[in-house]
């Protein structure tokens, strides 16, 4: 009775299986054998559990393109694939983000629906810290840059990328309660530290284009608009000279671990873009699969769908994955795959503009802040794909959830004024 309870509140459900899998990736290679039929297991059940959401909404229908892009895919997989394990593995694990988006669409029905999305990331915060300590304290999973540097834990992409989210979801999380705790303040700030200390390009990168993208927005539409009251989360000097205590004792904290890392990584942040071999490895796929294709098939297909492995560039970089979303889309689904690919990118952001109501923007911070969180989850998405980020599970469903649960709020408002959002439950 308590598991059909849990079950009927649907946002409840998806919170405990997203705090399941990322217990479960902790968990891999400590407690639970790598590749283990457990972990394989769970993934079915995520993907069935998000598949089983989208035939439960009334608007399933309205993302049939999405159904018809994985569709697309899965056969290129049957016809194509030498290793269909690996292939229906990774294609699995891609769906899931995919999902994620029509799930959220009829998951958060409105705006404070994303409440319990605020307990959900702290305690993603709190795992990715017993994650940490787990690996540089009991030194259990993981794995280093280098001697003596930090180790990364198990949920090395997963969590990073999660931290991120959490960092452009908070803004939303603190006007929906109408608070800003010190203590999440406190936590946020030591999860970006040690996100930084890891010193992973893609999301360095990303801290610093949504703080950026923040301010740009938040200027632009006090231009346009003029200052909306709250326009920023209220924070008192008090708390603002606390948290600005906080972030110096951060640094000179982590300095030492910054400045290990970095000279481990110092190659690697130096070296320019035409010698990284996830560049090279995109210019040898263009050439084989546009340049010079074998066939006709190869160019509007690809070869080898999702089976990455040494199977693009005639193996010139040994039993390497692609490691980069363009080049593993343009080499697995050609021409054909990789334009659907970019359309489907483009789509997220123009099912976002068409149900904007601009006349709201002039009142609404709650429309202000919702906006910027699209938009930077859809611009870290981009970013980390340069990395490759089609492997990963929890960070992708965890945020196209949210951008879902987005879209349905500026669809469902989209023909009313302010007045009429204030007045109603949305």
């Amino acid at each position: 009775m308590i598991i059909l309870g849990v079950m009927g509140n649907k946002r409840t459900f998806f919170c405990i299986v997203m705090v399941a899998a990322y217990l479960m990736m902790m968990a891999n290679s400590i407690v639970i054998s790598k590749g283990s039929p457990l972990v394989l297991g769970f993934s079915i059940f995520v993907f069935g559990y998000l598949a089983f959401l989208n035939v439960k909404s009334e608007y399933c229908m309205k993302f049939f393109f999405m159904y018809l892009y994985l569709l697309f895919i899965l056969t290129l997989i049957i016809t194509t694939s030498s290793n269909q394990y690996f292939s229906f593995r990774l294609f699995a694990k891609y769906g899931m983000g995919i999902l994620a988006f029509p799930a959220g669409f009829y998951l958060f029905d409105k705006v404070d629906d994303f409440k319990p999305m605020e307990k959900l990331s702290i305690i993603f915060m709190v795992l990715f810290l017993l994650n940490m300590i787990l690996s540089n304290v009991l030194h259990l999973g993981g794995s280093r840059y280098g001697e003596d540097t930090v180790e990364t834990g198990n949920l090395f992409d997963e969590a990073l990328y999660c931290n991120v989210c959490i960092a452009i979801m908070m803004p939303l999380f603190f006007h929906l309660q109408k608070k800003q705790p010190l203590w999440i303040t406190i936590l946020l700030i030591v999860c970006v530290a040690f996100s930084c200390v890891l010193m992973k390009r893609t999301v360095i990168a990303c801290f610093v284009v949504i703080y950026l993208l923040y301010y740009i927005l938040k200027f632009y539409f006090i231009n346009k608009y003029g200052k909306v009251e709250m326009d920023v989360v209220p924070v008192s000097w008090v708390r603002q000279v606390i948290i600005f205590l906080l972030l110096i004792s951060a640094v000179f904290t982590f300095k030492g671990l910054f400045m290990k890392m970095f000279m481990v990584r110092e190659n690697a942040m130096e070296r320019g873009l035409d010698k990284e071999q996830r560049t090279q490895e995109l210019f040898e796929i263009f050439d084989d699969i546009v340049v010079n294709p074998e066939s006709p098939k190869t160019f509007l297909l690809g070869q080898e769908t999702f089976n990455t492995v040494g199977t693009y560039a005639h193996g010139s970089f040994g039993k390497r994955m692609i490691h980069e979303n363009l080049g593993i889309m343009l080499n697995g689904t050609g021409v054909v795959g990789f334009l659907f690919y970019l359309i489907l990118d483009a789509y997220w952001l123009i099912v976002l503009f068409a149900n904007i109501s601009w006349e709201r923007l002039k009142y609404s911070r709650q429309d202000r802040l919702l906006i910027y969180t699209y938009i930077a989850l859809w611009a870290v998405y981009n970013i980390s794909g340069m990395s490759g980020n089609i492997w990963v599970t929890i960070y992708p469903t965890f945020s196209f959830a949210v951008m879902g649960g987005i879209y349905r709020y500026f669809y469902s408002t989209k023909g009313l004024t302010y007045e009429d959002t204030v007045n109603s439950e949305l």
